[in-house]
């Protein structure tokens, strides 16, 4: 089973930060119940945010998303990481049909 699930990344920061000549890394990775990295993707990419107003945080919102094989049932952890910031959320998956439900 590939499970395959749609996110939104929200990235925020002052203007100067978010402009199209400064590159920004990042990272995402899913561990799987043991906290081994079973996927990987890294890179590099340019933002181009303008804010409102000059002295308010400038921001935007990517949507990503993740795939992966899980090989056993218990809570995976997917971390999201841009330059020095990360956020990671834990999806617990079981296998087989949902309770009560016949096999097909």
């Amino acid at each position: 089973m590939n499970l395959r699930l749609p996110l939104l990344v929200r990235l925020v920061g002052v203007a100067e930060e978010l402009t199209p000549e400064i590159k920004h890394s990042f990272k995402n990775q899913i561990r799987d119940p043991t906290g081994e990295v079973i996927s990987e993707s890294s890179g590099e990419m340019a933002i181009g945010a303008t804010p409102a107003r000059p002295d308010y945080l400038a921001g935007i919102t990517l949507p990503a998303v993740v795939a992966f094989e899980p090989a056993d049932e218990g809570t995976y952890t997917i971390e999201f990481s841009v330059d020095e910031a990360s956020v990671a959320f834990p999806i617990h998956v079981a296998l087989g049909p949902p309770p009560g439900a016949a096999a097909p």
